[in-house]
């Protein structure tokens, strides 16, 4: 099992899966726990994941240009000064 897909494929798995060990806790401690506001958060969790990835990869261009790998990490490979 040495495909870098697969791994990334179970890493991924297990953080959805996951997802639901913290979901419904916090939704039972909510002032008015219904389905509607379940969504609510629901939907504010997943902008805010979004919104930070879609500003990783603007500050990525803005810092890298075309040379952007696929791979945002791989691009800090050749930097010393951190």
């Amino acid at each position: 099992m040495k495909d870098s897909y697969f791994w990334s494929t179970v890493s991924t798995a297990f953080v959805a899966y996951s997802f639901q060990a913290a979901f419904f806790p916090i939704l039972r401690d909510l002032k008015n726990p219904t389905n509607a506001n379940g969504i609510k958060f629901a939907a504010q969790g997943m902008g805010g994941a979004a919104f930070v990835y879609i500003l990783t990869g603007f500050i990525s261009v803005y810092m890298f240009g075309v040379q952007t790998e696929g791979n945002v990490l791989l691009n800090f490979n050749g930097i010393t000064s951190w």
